[in-house]
């Protein structure tokens, strides 16, 4: 199953990421070996395979993960969306410890917008300032 748009196919990523749902993850991304992933500080995943053991390596023996992604900028043509995030970490009392920063990229496939590549980054410290509102890629 697709995503109407590539906003809704990011919302069910992080709503799968939340919840740590390797089912529901494995649904948002696309299905060729093509795909990639990035986690923060970690070596590039390259194809469906090494990219869904990442996930299940992070899921495993977690009940869910507290992140609220924050659009900062995104880019959406015919069949090809990049979107930059922040993604805020939150300890178990709801306080941001952590700030990442994100580009998802989506396709549209005959099936609707799935995932290319998720690409998670340590927000600099001294950064967080400097940060531009939402705005659209150029």
């Amino acid at each position: 199953m697709g995503y109407a748009t590539s906003e809704a196919a990011e919302e069910a990523f992080y709503s799968a990421f939340q919840q740590a749902d390797l089912d529901a993850m494995r649904e948002i991304w696309a299905t060729h070996d093509s795909i990639s992933c990035v986690h923060p500080q970690a070596e590039p995943l390259l194809g469906q395979d090494a990219v869904m053991q990442s996930w299940l390596e992070i899921f495993n023996g977690s009940s869910g993960v507290g992140i609220v992604a924050e659009p900062l900028a995104s880019s959406v043509g015919a069949n090809l969306a990049v979107h930059l995030v922040t993604e805020k970490l939150l300890d178990e009392q709801g306080r941001v410890n952590g700030v990442i920063v994100a580009t998802n990229v989506f396709e549209l496939t005959d099936d609707g917008w799935k995932m290319l590549l998720h690409h998670a980054s340590p927000q600099p410290a001294d950064a967080a300032a400097a940060v531009p509102e939402a705005h659209q890629l150029h």
